[in-house]
């Protein structure tokens, strides 16, 4: 569950994906993952045992963490001036997410076609520094 799908175009505010797993037999151990689960974790009728994992990114997680600890658990209503403040930051937080990403993108893209990007004589400069000796 996408739970920024919640808010409208126009808000900002708690952004997470949410997971919730549960451990299926035959699926561990594997080669990637060489553990036994214990009998007990997996699901049964009287104990589903689900989880629920949130992905976000450390922005986001620092956001929320901050949001949950100061406005949520509060022990009084905040002002609407501060949530307004809250919200801001977490459209700036977001922008900064898009923006590391975009960057992370581009620079993959970058990497993958480095050579395309010199001319012969950087070319050539970069075989001869970066082969051993």
């Amino acid at each position: 569950m996408d739970v920024s799908e919640r808010l409208s175009p126009s808000e900002f505010g708690y952004r997470s994906i949410h997971y919730i797993v549960q451990f299926k037999h035959g699926a561990f151990p594997t080669t990637e993952i060489p553990i036994e689960i214990p009998e007990e974790l997996y699901p049964d009728a009287t104990h589903p045992m689900k989880i629920e994992i949130q992905v976000r990114t450390m922005l986001e997680h620092t956001w929320a963490s901050f949001v949950h600890d100061r406005a949520y658990k509060s022990a009084y209503k905040i002002p609407p001036k501060w949530e307004r403040e809250l919200a801001v930051l977490a459209g700036m937080l977001e922008q900064t997410d898009q923006s590391f990403a975009r960057i992370q993108s581009g620079l993959r893209t970058y990497a993958a076609s480095y050579g395309a990007y010199l001319n012969e004589e950087q070319l050539k400069d970069e075989i001869i520094f970066s082969s051993p000796c």
